[in-house]
């Protein structure tokens, strides 16, 4: 698959994310505090796996800095942002940082849920015993 780049809805003419699940910046003009105006080159931005497992950029706009998840930009970027806003980025194949556009989809949060059963990524599924070290049984 060829890598395609596309805007960031939102951080139009700032970022741009890729087919394959890059992150990159824009070679911009930026105006500092002192009003100085500082060329900035675009660079392929580094991912941090968050504390869910997903792989997560920090964009920033109009001073303002955020962590976002990498495969709901690719998403957005690339099947569009869905008009039914309960609906949620899946992964096809249940691995969280496969980021791929052929890897994601906008389902239902109990699609989702089937998924994590099927792939055995849900985790309250896998326990096997309770905060405190006990056994998970049928009884309990």
């Amino acid at each position: 698959m060829k890598e395609e780049w596309r805007p960031i809805p939102g951080y139009e003419g700032h970022y741009e994310v890729s087919n394959k699940g890059g992150v990159r910046s824009l070679t911009r003009l930026v105006e500092d505090k002192h009003g100085v105006r500082q060329k900035r080159y675009g660079k392929v931005l580094v991912t941090s796996l968050n504390r869910r497992g997903y792989l997560s950029v920090r964009l920033c706009r109009n001073g303002t800095k955020r962590a976002l998840t990498v495969h709901r930009l690719v998403a957005k970027a690339f099947l569009g942002t869905p008009e039914d806003a309960t609906l949620v980025c899946c992964h096809n194949n249940g691995i969280k940082t496969d980021n791929r556009v052929t890897n994601l989809r906008w389902d239902t949060i109990a699609s989702n849920y089937h998924d994590m059963e099927k792939h055995g990524t849900n985790h309250w599924l896998n326990k096997k015993e309770c905060p405190r070290g006990h056994p998970l049984v049928e009884p309990n």
